[in-house]
């Protein structure tokens, strides 16, 4: 992607708190995972040789639509960022008739979550609690 000078300068700005902005979204993630123990819900893995910035927090249900109209209820926006599997996408189509079900059963049951620096620890652990409510 080509800059101009506007763009370039406020992105230097903006990249000198990009590590404790990273560092800020883990330490939301680590409070998401230690609170969210609603036996459906399926956590982001984070593998030993990596370290995830968590951009977006996304995580797995089989009830997707009903958790995330039950969280809105509740007063928590979520997204699904990943609604459709890349086989079924335009850029894919001759793969369009074929199944892969484990890329399908993710696009179904994806569903992210509140996660930016800004938020509390408070307001991510509401989020679990509404979340371990959900039946």
């Amino acid at each position: 992607m080509r800059l101009d000078e506007n763009q370039a300068a406020w992105l230097r700005i903006r990249l000198r708190g990009l590590d404790k902005e990273n560092k800020r979204r883990r330490e939301l993630a680590d409070v998401y995972r230690a609170s969210i123990r609603q036996e459906e819900v399926t956590l982001p893995f984070e593998a030993a040789y990596a370290t995830h910035v968590y951009h977006i927090f996304a995580l797995l249900h089989p009830r997707r639509d009903d958790l995330q109209q039950y969280l809105l209820e509740k007063g928590v926006q979520t997204m699904i960022h990943y609604p459709v599997p890349p086989h079924h996408q335009a850029a894919f189509g001759q793969w369009s008739d074929l199944s892969f079900p484990i890329s399908e059963k993710i696009h179904q049951q994806e569903l992210s979550l509140p996660i930016s620096p800004v938020h509390s620890n408070e307001e991510i652990a509401y989020v679990a609690s509404v979340i371990n409510e959900f039946k």
